[in-house]
């Protein structure tokens, strides 16, 4: 077992591609004079990530812990449920169980915040709104294992809200209890993943857009619901990755709009965040020309991975609409607002995000 590796490596008998463990291999080994006390633990990461049998062995192994013993075979990272779901170790579950409830002083920080973001929107004449995608543990509580058990306390998103009640009464928005009411009609959620689906992210998007057209009940905000639903099979997903079982997949459905107005055009061109992985996905511009010039509403939404379910939709319903991916920021970037000059600014932060934008960089 330890030669036949060696031996393939030399004379290529047999090749493996490969497995995608959402992660970075290291690919190269350099033996540097300066630095020999690295070199031992470099070439033991090397060794492991790159001899001939790597693959099928760890296929074997992750089939061996999800099908024969029903577990997850990378349990920091993924968490096997029922009826065929998975969810988010490490700090999703550690929201969920009450871990990391936020104290007096992330609240305070809160507050400061928003006032100064407040201040600085109110002197441009933009109304602001923050949604929250719910964790998928607090939507499907009873697809968890029973050894998962939360303690019962109100969600962050509550008590953040709770503590806003009086100074921002109408900031954030949380779709948790229109989910609990869709959720037996409706999959809000993928199974192998931890995102929201196109459903959910509509569900999300009409409880959004009629808080916006009861603020501004003079402008034409069209409501685009009831897509054509196109189904197709889906094999991605962080679980799914994770778990390293090839037959995983589930059914997707993406929405088509028949009558779509909105079209994509030229970017304003903004430069994304340095070292961010997703450049490609820092903007989106949208224009709807249905929509009368100052008719409508001139729309910024700063988004995490959850917006993207949300972009069919909001982009028909605004005038222009703008969509920045900044790195998980979530800032109020003025260059950005003082050259689109939006009418409002949607934020869209999953719940395990909030602290992001407290955390001064």
């Amino acid at each position: 077992m330890l030669v036949l590796p060696v031996l393939n490596d030399i004379f290529h008998v047999v090749g493996f591609g490969r497995v995608d463990e959402n992660r970075s291999f290291k690919t190269t080994l350099e033996l540097n004079l300066q630095r020999l006390d690295d070199f031992p633990e470099d070439a033991d990461a090397y060794v492991n990530d790159n001899f001939a049998f790597r693959g099928p062995f760890l296929e074997v192994f992750h089939r061996t812990k999800y099908t024969v013993f029903g577990v997850s075979p990378s349990p920091d990272k993924t968490i096997v449920g029922k009826e065929g779901y998975f969810f988010n170790a490490g700090k999703d579950l550690d929201i969920y169980l009450g871990k990391l409830d936020l104290s007096e002083e992330q609240l305070s920080a809160f507050s400061n915040e928003w006032q100064q973001r407040s201040a600085y929107f109110d002197s441009l004449g933009i109304t602001c709104y923050w949604l929250v995608p719910p964790l998928k543990h607090n939507v499907y509580p009873d697809f968890l294992p029973n050894s998962v058990v939360r303690r019962k306390t109100p969600t962050r998103v509550q008590v953040l809200k709770d503590h806003f009640s009086d100074e921002f009464p109408s900031l954030i928005i949380d779709p948790s209890a229109a989910f609990q009411h869709q959720r037996s009609k409706t999959k809000l959620y993928y199974t192998l993943d931890n995102h929201w689906t196109y459903m959910g992210g509509e569900i999300a998007y009409e409880l959004l857009l009629n808080e916006i057209k009861d603020d501004f009940p003079t402008k034409n905000i069209p409501l685009k619901t009831n897509p054509n639903w196109e189904s197709n099979v889906n094999r991605k997903g962080i679980h799914r990755r994770v778990m390293g079982v090839p037959e995983l997949e589930e059914l997707e459905f993406v929405p088509d709009f028949e009558n779509a107005t909105a079209v994509e055009v030229e970017k304003y061109g903004f430069e994304p965040p340095l070292a961010f992985a997703y450049p490609e996905k820092f903007e989106f511009r949208y224009i709807n020309p249905s929509i009368e010039k100052g008719s409508g509403l001139r729309a910024l939404i700063v988004r995490d991975s959850f917006g993207k379910q949300m972009i069919p939709f909001l982009s028909q319903s605004f005038e222009e609409s703008l969509f920045i991916f900044d790195g998980w920021q979530f800032k109020a970037d003025r260059e950005i607002i003082e050259t689109m000059q939006p009418d409002i600014i949607i934020y869209v932060s999953v719940e395990s995000l909030l602290e992001e934008f407290i955390i001064k960089r």
